[in-house]
């Protein structure tokens, strides 16, 4: 059942993945201090019983980075990671520049991207026996 549940998510990280970043290519460029921070990209234990249920394993953060140093998978082109392998806190996490450019630029988008965060939200509380 996990499994489902585990596949269900990486799903709709899958469908949210291009609409966060049909805006994060306008906005995330632009910025003289990104705010991918290590404290975002650092797994927590939900994020890897998540993981786990899709056979992923976690084995190459790094430790050693203080929480506001750069993230480690922040690269020149975004984040080195698929959506669906950060850890949660980087799906939640958009700074006020985005938030505006989103809300003004397509508020059909924005819509979009809060019902499925609200249903990514819905479903790991699911897989965490939350709900």
């Amino acid at each position: 059942m996990d499994n489902l549940i585990g596949l269900e998510i990486k799903h709709l990280y899958e469908e949210l993945s291009p609409l966060i970043e049909s805006f994060t290519r306008r906005v995330c460029p632009e910025c003289s201090e990104p705010c991918c921070r290590q404290r975002f990209g650092t797994y927590e234990g939900d994020d890897i019983l998540f993981l786990k249920t899709l056979g992923y394993e976690i084995n190459d953060a790094d430790d050693r980075l203080g929480p506001e140093e750069r993230c480690q998978f922040l690269s020149s082109r975004g984040c080195t990671r698929p959506r669906w392998q950060r850890p949660y806190r980087c799906t939640w996490f958009f700074c006020t520049e985005l938030l505006e450019e989103m809300q003004t630029q397509s508020p059909r988008h924005y819509r979009r991207i809060i019902d499925l965060l609200n249903k990514l939200k819905q479903l790991r509380m699911e897989l965490l026996g939350l709900k």
